[in-house]
């Protein structure tokens, strides 16, 4: 930019030496301009600046990890003049962790009233909602000899969901021992009467997806049969961090495989989480695989704690019973209560 004023002045100088040894018309009229000039296009940008609306868009709601989303960034310029030069810059921010945001900053050519947008793939390696809620715009005038920044509101954001990861399918598993007369039946075992179509959700299985309806909406679509429940479970996640990573993916994989795979062994559970105030438990009533991502979609504005049997007192303390806790391993699981283990890291025990 310091570029540009000493070139545009360096011209007007020799614009005014030029006029004063010749004295022409033309010479005039184009020191006038040059006078002028600087003038109209700063308060024009100043006003662009003022005036500009952005808006950031994602083309899914919802993707799993390391998948590519598509991010359109958004300029209405509501001012008759163009821009040499708009750039906007935001952090896209993740739900579930304080660091890691990601700056992204990118130049949109913006032309005179109306909008203008550029698209770019993003994609996020963490569960949890992507959001930002703040970019900056940088405007220039078109001489380029002046910038404004202005900041603006917006609120855009996706969730990225955790992965389906081998879960315990044995339906014995899912209930305290004290429960052994309790039958569970398996969703899809009676097939007379099919509930609602859905879209296909990570970890469907084949079995259930909806052909026809396929064919004809060219978008996966699954089949829910009515349920018969059985067995009442406590299921509580403990939003502890894994110690060496910070990384709570690995937890949220675990929670989400089991969330999935009680749907699919015909539970109804009762789903426990800490609140964002983290003195509060919160609990859901889970009958379908719609009514997980809505939980997931509510658990990922909860910060992590460090208490790693928070949600199971608190829930106990709301009146439930034995519950049956996703947490980290802490080597200190009891082997005879212990129902389950991911990856030597995630345990899904009872409480």
């Amino acid at each position: 930019m310091l570029g540009n004023r000493i070139r545009y002045f360096a011209f007007f100088a020799l614009t005014l030496i030029s006029f004063i040894g010749f004295r022409g018309r033309t010479l005039f009229t184009v020191m006038a301009v040059l006078v002028v000039m600087p003038f109209f296009t700063i308060h024009k940008a100043r006003k662009m600046a003022n005036r500009m609306g952005v808006n950031i868009l994602f083309d899914k709601d919802m993707v799993g990890r390391n998948a590519v989303n598509v991010m359109t960034v958004e300029v209405d310029n509501k001012v008759y003049l163009p821009s040499t030069g708009v750039t906007v810059s935001f952090k896209l921010k993740n739900s579930l962790y304080e660091e890691g945001d990601k700056l992204i900053k990118v130049d949109v050519p913006v032309e005179g009233y109306g909008k203008n947008s550029v698209t770019l793939e993003i994609k996020a390696e963490n569960c949890g909602y992507i959001y930002t809620d703040e970019v900056v715009v940088n405007v220039l005038d078109l001489l380029s000899l002046a910038s404004f920044k202005r900041k603006k509101e917006v609120e855009a954001r996706y969730m990225v969901i955790p992965s389906y990861i081998y879960a315990p399918s044995d339906k014995t598993t899912y209930k305290p021992e004290d429960d052994s007369e309790i039958v569970m039946h398996e969703v899809g075992e009676d097939t007379s009467e099919i509930e609602s179509i859905r879209e296909y959700l990570p970890g469907d299985r084949m079995q259930r997806i909806h052909w026809k309806l396929t064919g004809k909406m060219e978008e996966m679509m699954v089949k829910e049969y009515a349920i018969n429940y059985d067995v009442d479970i406590n299921l509580v996640c403990e939003m502890v961090a894994q110690s060496q990573t910070g990384s709570l993916d690995g937890l949220l994989d675990a929670l989400y495989s089991t969330m999935v795979e009680l749907c699919d062994t015909n539970e109804r559970y009762m789903f426990y989480y800490v609140g964002k105030d983290h003195q509060s438990v919160v609990g859901l009533n889970i009958t379908s695989r719609e009514e997980v991502m809505d939980a997931l979609a509510q658990l990922f504005y909860v910060k992590p704690y460090d208490n790693i049997v928070l949600a199971q007192t608190l829930a106990k303390a709301a009146g439930a019973g034995a519950v049956m806790s996703v947490r980290w391993m802490n080597g200190k699981e009891d082997p005879d209560k212990l129902l389950y283990e991911f990856d030597n890291k995630v345990v899904l025990v009872w409480e």
